[in-house]
């Protein structure tokens, strides 16, 4: 469902950059997709990241509710 596609794309994105998981793993955990599902995911991701202040804050926000700076 398209409600879910853009948080599915955030959660690969959020996997590659802070975890070792491959690409197929990433997939296999998200649905059963394909890495190259999670490649595309992954690159619109960071392509916001880098176009949008707004939502680089927030995935930066994510990032450390999931893992606190100590």
């Amino acid at each position: 469902s398209a409600q879910f596609v853009k948080p599915r794309q955030i959660a690969m994105y959020l996997c590659e950059d802070m975890t070792d998981a491959t690409k197929t793993y990433i997939g296999s955990l998200l649905g059963d997709r394909d890495h190259s599902t999670v490649i595309n995911g992954i690159k619109k991701t960071a392509d916001e990241y880098n176009r949008s202040d707004e939502f680089k804050n927030e995935i930066n926000i994510l990032k450390n509710k999931i893992k606190p700076v100590v």
